[in-house]
Order: C-alpha cells, then sequence, then structure tokens
C-alpha cells in the first residue's frame, strides 16, 4: 500500500508540473509558398490547447484587400484537424486544384474557451506557371477520330491534284524508252570487216607539175630577131 499511494502522489505531481509548465498558444512560422496551377498544397499550423477546449479556423487576405475573412469549406478548401500530443493538435487546411483565385495570405485563428483568441503567422501563397485545365478523355477520342477522318479526304485530294500527262505524251515517252534489236549474221560482219581493211590500205598520191612563163621581154625580144633576120 505504501508503494502504491507513493506512485500516485509521483503521478499527481508530474501531471500538475507539466500542467503549470504548458502554456496556450498557436506554433506557426511566417513563410513564402510557390505552387503551380492545378496541384494541390496543405497549409498547417501546431496549436498548443494544453488539454483545453478550443475552436480553431482559418483566414485568407488576397492581394486586392487588407481586410482577413474566414475560409470557408468547400470542395477545394478542406479544413481538418490532426491530434500531434495530449497537449498539441495540428490544424490543417487543404488547397485542391489551385488557380490564380488562390493566391493570398493565409493564418490559422484559434479561440479559447477562457474567451480569448491568438492567431499564428501569415503564409503567403503565390500560384506561379500557366493554368492547366481539367484534361477530359473525351478529347482524346474526338481528336484520333477527326485524324482518321481526315486520313481518306487527304489522300483523295492528293489522287485529284496529281499531275496528269497526254496520250500524245504518253506515246513520245514510249517511242523514246522503245529499245531497237538488229540481228546481224556472222557472214556480214566478217565481210564487213574486210572492206573496212581495203579501205584504209589504199592510199592515192597526187602530183602537180607547174610550168613556167615566159617573161614578156624575152617574148619581145625573140619576135624582134625574127623581124630583122
Amino acid at each position: 500500500m505504501l508503494l502504491l499511494s507513493l506512485l500516485v502522489c509521483l503521478w499527481f505531481n508530474v501531471a500538475g508540473s507539466h500542467a503549470e509548465n504548458c502554456t496556450q498558444a498557436v506554433l506557426a512560422r511566417r513563410a513564402e509558398i510557390s505552387s503551380t496551377p492545378g496541384s494541390t498544397l496543405l497549409l498547417t499550423c501546431v496549436v498548443q490547447h494544453c488539454g483545453g477546449n478550443w475552436g480553431g479556423s482559418w483566414v485568407r487576405r488576397n492581394s486586392s484587400s487588407q481586410e482577413l475573412e474566414a475560409v470557408s469549406e468547400t470542395e477545394s478548401r478542406k479544413i481538418s484537424f490532426l491530434s500531434i500530443s495530449r497537449n498539441k493538435t495540428q490544424l490543417q487546411l487543404s488547397l485542391e486544384s489551385l488557380d490564380k483565385s488562390d493566391e493570398g495570405s493565409y493564418g490559422c485563428r484559434i479561440k479559447w474557451s477562457s474567451g480569448g483568441s491568438d492567431q499564428g503567422h501569415l503564409v503567403h501563397v503565390t500560384i506561379i506557371g500557366e493554368e492547366q485545365l481539367p484534361r477530359n478523355p473525351w478529347h482524346r477520342v474526338l481528336v484520333c477520330s477527326s485524324a482518321f477522318l481526315c486520313l481518306p479526304i487527304i489522300l483523295l485530294l492528293a489522287w485529284c491534284l496529281r499531275p496528269r500527262t497526254s496520250p500524245v505524251k504518253q506515246e513520245a515517252l514510249l517511242q523514246e524508252n522503245e529499245l531497237v534489236y538488229a540481228n546481224i549474221s556472222p557472214d556480214a560482219l566478217s565481210s564487213h570487216r574486210s572492206a573496212s581493211r581495203e579501205t584504209q590500205q589504199l592510199t592515192i598520191y597526187s602530183t602537180v607539175q607547174f610550168v613556167p612563163v615566159p617573161d614578156e621581154r624575152e617574148r619581145l625580144n625573140s619576135l624582134s630577131q625574127k623581124q630583122t633576120g
């Protein structure tokens, strides 16, 4: 019995010391977070309630206003509680399918059972990049069916616009590409070779003889001598 009473006293002393050292507060740090459109973001703050009763919510301030407004739960904004220990609970805000309208500063606001309230530091959220539209599987079906329908049309247009040649041109092309075959007998080939050899062996020589023309003076002298004689 003595040992049991000592253990009970020790437990009450430890519990009393923890209760005296625990102070109700909101543990949240100031931060800046960047995210992309269409993604999901989880914001958290730790509430040190020391086992007492409390209520929590999230507040938001956008870039166009300086006043804090309460964040209402929707399909894309959900508030949840996660117990960490007997004296601490994590207050969570899940932002799904982010877009430009979700930009701003977020913080958690706590109301204690004693009537007081505390607010944690604000976390600034920035949305960067282009907004991604949700993908619909029917879009892919539509694109594939359009491609299959356009293919026969393209082939038909290519067949209609192909270059056409007239029948006269086609006959000329056939005549140009025509092959001529000749049958040459061995006797004709040998006679052709002998004739070409005889033609090569013939040699023609020609002479040119120049007759001197007498001078005019000599002719006159000869005539005068004939007359005097």
